[in-house]
């Protein structure tokens, strides 16, 4: 992987840019989307487990789903694109 993909992935840069020279990201927003994701990831980790547990608990189930299935349709991203398949 690009270190500067990595970098911004890592929250280490704001965003992404071609060298001088170069045509622009196709597909900025896959990147932008991965950010928006690992931002509100970042802010939930930061959050009371105990007080998300007991939402979840509260017949709001069907968020551990959501967060199963998106967390599958991530790794085979992540997995396709590492190449290890």
């Amino acid at each position: 992987m690009d270190t500067r993909y990595f970098l911004y992935l890592s929250g280490l840069i704001s965003e992404v840019s071609e060298p001088e020279g170069k045509k622009e990201i196709k597909n900025y927003m896959f990147f932008n989307s991965l950010r928006s994701m690992k931002d509100k990831i970042d802010h939930l980790l930061k959050m009371d487990p105990h007080e998300i547990d007991s939402m979840l608990s509260d017949g709001h189930d069907w968020a551990n789903d959501h967060v199963a299935t998106s967390r599958d349709d991530i790794e085979e991203v992540f997995n396709w694109i590492t190449g290890k398949r």
